[in-house]
Order: C-alpha cells, then sequence, then structure tokens
C-alpha cells in the first residue's frame, strides 16, 4: 500500500467539477454556433429556392395560357357559324395581349449607365432604334404566339377572299413546286387571285386546260356571257402561269382571251394578252404572231397623243418576213390613212378589213367621221352636198344618222332638198382647242 502523499496525488489527477463544466460549456458554445450556421444556411437556401419557385409557378401560368390559346385556335378553325368565329377571335386577341403583357413584365430593366460612360450624340439627324411587341416574347412563348397569330391572319384572309377551305390544307396535299404538275380534274375553276404558293390539288394539268379552253369556245359562240369567258380564261391563264407552261396550249389561250377582249373592248386584258404573246413569238413558240402584230399596230393608233412614238417603237418590233402578211399590211394601210386624214381610203379599208381588225377600227371611226365632215364643208363651199354622198363618205347608212351627225357637229340640213347647207354651217373643229 501506498502512502497518503501518494493517494493525494492521485487524487489530484482526477478532474475537478469545475473543470468539467467549463470543457461542457464550450462545448455547448461551438454547438450553439454550428446550429445558427446550419440556421443561416437554410434561411440562405430558402431565399435562394423561392424565386426558382415564383418562376416555376410562372412557367406554369405561362404553360396554361399557351394550352388555352391553342385550344381556342383549334376550335376557330373548326367552327363555321360566323358570330361565333368572332367571338373566338375576340378571346383569342384577349388572350394574346395578356401574354405579350407577362412577357414584358418579366424582362429585366436596362441598367442604368453611369454618367462618365454616357455618349454625346452629335448633331444632326439621328435614327431612332424601336423594338416591336413581338421582340418582346421569348422561348416557346414567341413561338406559340407566332403561330396562332399566323393562324388567324390567313383564316382572314381566307374569308376575305372567299377561300373557306381549312387552315394549313390536307396532309395527302402538297406543293405544286413538289409536284411540278396539278391535280385538279375539274373543267371550270373560278378565279382567285394567289395569296400564297399553290397547292398541286387546285391546279389543273395541261391536259385537263385543253379540254377547259375548248369548253369556254364553245360556251362564248352560243352565250356571249364574256363575264364567264373572261373569269375561266383568266383562270385557265393562271394554271398555266403557275406551272411554267409556255407551248402551243398557251399561246392559244391567249389568243382567244385577245380576240374575245377585243370584240367587248376590254383594252385592260387585250393589252395584257398581247404583251405576253409578244414574248412567246420572240421563244419560237408557234401561233398567229402576223394576225397580232397587226393588231398591235392598230391598238397604237388609239393610245391619243403618243400614238406616233408607239407605232414608231412598235413597227421596229415587227420581223421583216412578218410585213409581207396580208394582215400586216392591211394594218399599215389604214396606219397611213389615218395619220394622213384620208378618210375615204380608211373607209374603204372596213370593206376587206380581216379578223378582229373591224373592232380595232371602230375605235377610230369617230375622229375620222369628224375630220371628214370639217373636210367636206370647207372643200365644197358654196356648193350643196347631197346627204348620201355624206353617208357614203362617213359610213353611214340610215339618214337620219347622217342628219343627227351633221347637226351635232355645227352643220345645217336642208330636209326638203335633202342636202347640206355649206353657207350657212360651221363645223366644230375636231382636234383640241388653239392655246389663247
Amino acid at each position: 500500500m501506498g502512502s497518503k502523499k501518494d493517494h493525494k496525488k492521485k487524487k489530484k489527477k482526477r478532474p475537478s467539477p469545475d473543470n468539467s463544466s467549463e470543457s461542457s460549456d464550450e462545448d455547448q458554445i461551438v454547438i450553439k454556433k454550428q446550429k445558427k450556421h446550419k440556421g443561416v444556411e437554410r434561411k440562405g437556401d430558402e431565399a435562394r429556392q423561392a424565386p426558382v419557385s415564383e418562376g416555376g409557378d410562372n412557367c406554369a401560368k405561362d404553360d396554361q395560357l399557351r394550352q388555352k390559346l391553342l385550344k381556342l385556335s383549334s376550335k376557330l378553325e373548326k367552327t363555321k357559324d360566323p358570330a361565333k368565329q368572332q367571338q373566338l377571335q375576340a378571346k383569342l386577341m384577349a388572350l394574346m395581349a395578356i401574354i405579350s403583357k407577362q412577357a414584358a413584365a418579366a424582362r429585366p430593366a436596362p441598367a442604368a449607365t453611369p454618367p462618365a460612360a454616357r455618349v454625346i450624340k452629335p448633331p444632326g439627324f439621328q435614327f431612332k432604334h424601336t423594338v416591336t411587341p413581338s421582340s418582346g416574347i421569348m422561348g416557346k412563348d414567341k413561338v406559340s404566339l407566332l403561330s396562332a397569330e399566323e393562324k388567324l391572319r390567313r383564316h382572314r384572309r381566307q374569308q376575305r377572299f372567299g377561300a373557306l377551305d381549312d387552315m394549313g390544307g390536307s396532309t395527302q396535299d402538297v406543293l405544286l413546286a413538289e409536284a411540278r404538275l396539278g391535280t385538279c380534274e375539274s373543267l371550270e375553276k373560278e378565279y382567285l387571285r394567289l395569296t400564297s404558293l399553290p397547292m398541286a390539288s387546285t391546279v389543273r394539268p395541261p391536259h385537263i386546260l385543253e379540254l377547259a379552253l375548248r369548253l369556254v369556245k364553245a360556251k362564248w359562240v352560243q352565250t356571249q356571257d364574256y363575264k364567264y369567258a373572261c373569269e375561266q380564261l383568266k383562270s385557265i391563264r393562271q394554271d398555266l402561269t403557275v406551272q411554267h407552261v409556255r407551248d402551243v396550249l398557251t399561246v392559244d389561250a391567249y389568243e382567244t382571251h385577245g380576240r374575245v377582249a377585243l370584240e367587248v373592248g376590254d383594252t385592260a386584258e387585250f393589252r395584257q394578252c398581247h404583251a405576253v404573246l409578244k414574248q412567246l413569238y420572240k421563244e419560237g413558240v408557234p401561233g398567229s404572231m402576223e394576225e397580232f402584230v397587226a393588231y398591235g399596230l392598230l391598238f397604237t393608233l388609239c393610245t391619243g397623243s403618243s400614238a406616233r412614238q408607239l407605232l414608231a417603237s412598235e413597227l421596229m418590233e415587227v420581223p421583216p418576213a412578218a410585213m409581207e402578211h396580208p394582215y400586216v399590211r392591211h394594218s399599215l394601210a389604214v396606219c397611213r390613212a389615218f395619220r394622213a386624214g384620208d378618210y375615204h381610203t380608211f373607209m374603204s379599208l372596213f370593206e376587206g378589213a380581216p379578223r378582229m381588225t373591224p373592232y380595232l377600227m371602230d375605235r377610230l371611226l369617230p375622229h375620222m367621221q369628224r375630220w371628214a365632215l370639217q373636210v367636206m364643208l370647207v372643200a365644197y363651199r358654196p356648193t350643196a352636198v347631197p346627204l348620201e354622198h355624206i353617208a357614203a363618205e362617213l359610213g353611214m347608212e340610215e339618214e337620219g344618222e347622217v342628219v343627227a351627225f351633221i347637226q351635232e357637229h355645227g352643220g345645217v340640213v336642208n330636209t326638203d332638198a335633202k342636202t347640206l347647207n355649206t353657207q350657212l354651217s360651221a363645223a366644230k373643229p375636231s382636234g383640241p382647242p388653239r392655246p389663247a
């Protein structure tokens, strides 16, 4: 056994309760600090997660709006009632306004530039850069909104032009650019201006167009309905143009439309057909080139004050081989008589006028009749001129028509003797008034 001193030393080595309490207090302080640190981290995580959750809510709302927009657009495609279509269009516009507002609010505000970084604008005019509202829509929202707007725009355009087909076309239909030739087999088709690429199912191939042209010719001979004939011929021309067909069938279609237009006096359509025919003849496509060269020469005389310059340019485009053709020679004789004021020769050329030439000469006839009356009043004065002679020179058949024409233009007629009194008559000038 040891001594008491050793026992006391051993007792001194035991930890005192005061030391143990101090160590425990230090441990508690460390634990509290760790808890506070974890609490701060949790608060930071919550603060970080808060905007993420808000962003998720915004995305969910955008998805819901997008789904509503697609549902409304699909309903608009299926409905045929005009009242329901207007209601759905109003709802679509309201939804698009809401989406555009949310997209504009989600855009970050531009940071303010410090005073030192500002650039001094130079004097003078400055172009202003503007941002369209659609540029504020980001990501998928922009694609869905633009597609809905495009569908709505197409639907309104189809209503405006009368084409109430399904938006986007059928799944089996293909563009004409891919098929190269149309697949439509209807002989009669309404003429509509193209607002997009044509589909193969709406265009007739050349062999169908040939039958359609024969049908139009037969109906024109029977009914003389120009509104129907013009619409069908323009539709045939459109189908030929979109298929890039430039052959004998194309020339036949344009020549037929040109002749019909001359017969009814539609100068606008004749001008279009004549311009295309000149290009086709230059490309070597066979047709009635000499006939339409003759029509072109006479048509230039009906243009007014610029007829002389246009006639010279038209003559430069006539091929030398066509100058000896009877149609062209007759047109040149009419042009010479008209430009020289030779009313006797002009009236005599009516007898042998070929094809549709008399319709063009009818447009020049009033001017020549006024000129002939003025010349006769001056040449035969003071001798009285029989009405029969005047009727023959003016190309008129009835006596009443001759008397009305003479009196309208300042002449005095002796009804008993059936003559023109040249002494009392004073013809009105046929040309423009003299400058003061």
